[in-house]
């Protein structure tokens, strides 16, 4: 039974206690690093993947044939936000796939954009492939965002039942991108203007047309613009457009 006088106690003791919030240059990979007695603020990246109109998709389809079409859409995806040692969190949030990592510098935050990118590649072959098979198609929206954000363990110590909080804005503004994107005139990847003001610079010695393919909006998302863009991989998008030949 839930113990009600107990757990004032804890939240007394909890609100009392001293908290060590450490800056670091990079999220460390190992858990034990955050306890419940720490915290750790450093710059940290997100990615967004939120189906459309998910909630139709399941309620009109057939059970059996929703299961398959998620996890070859979830599979996928984990795959390619896992190929980098950068990931901190990977996870799925209802109907979208995320990925949470550490970003010490322009660079990583590039290399996440180029995740971004090979997922709009990607949807477009799984859709072809769904086709070709009988099934239904989905879209989605993909959004990134970028923020110093303050990172605590938290949860019921001695439980075994915790999780890591990521408190800032690089996960919220990410999240809520990413429900946005693909909608309303708004491309598949959208991003802040804080994530695109950090790689424009360098995807523009790549490409000088990077800064013509990623488009700002304006009025649409907090006190600020944002950018967006249909950007895909032209190598993966010639192979779909070829016939996908394995």
């Amino acid at each position: 039974m839930y113990d009600y006088r107990q757990a004032k106690k804890d939240i007394l003791s909890i609100l009392n206690s001293k908290t060590e919030i450490m800056k670091c240059a990079a999220i460390p990979k190992a858990d034990s690093t955050l306890t419940y007695e720490n915290g750790i603020k450093a710059w940290t990246a997100a990615i967004f993947v939120d189906i459309i109109k998910s909630t139709e998709i399941f309620k009109n389809e057939k059970e059996e044939r929703v299961a398959r079409v998620m996890r070859a859409f979830t599979s996928e995806i984990i795959s390619i936000l896992s190929s980098d040692d950068k990931y901190r969190q990977i996870g799925i949030r209802g109907d979208c796939v995320f990925g949470i990592y550490s970003a010490e510098n322009k660079e990583d935050l590039v290399e996440l954009f180029r995740h971004a990118y090979l997922i709009n590649t990607f949807l477009l072959m799984l859709n072809k492939t769904l086709e070709e098979n009988g099934f239904f198609s989905l879209s989605a929206g993909i959004g990134l965002g970028c923020s110093e954000e303050l990172i605590v363990k938290a949860g019921k110590k001695g439980s075994g039942i915790n999780d890591v909080i990521w408190i800032g804005d690089a996960v919220v503004d990410a999240s809520n991108l990413s429900g946005m994107a693909n909608r309303g005139g708004i491309e598949a990847i959208a991003m802040t203007r804080l994530f695109y003001t950090n790689i424009i610079d360098i995807l523009k010695d790549e490409n000088k047309n990077y800064s013509i393919w990623i488009k700002e909006k304006t009025g649409f998302y907090g006190n600020e613009g944002y950018y967006h863009c249909n950007i895909v991989q032209t190598d993966f998008d010639k192979w779909i457009d070829e016939g996908m030949k394995i």
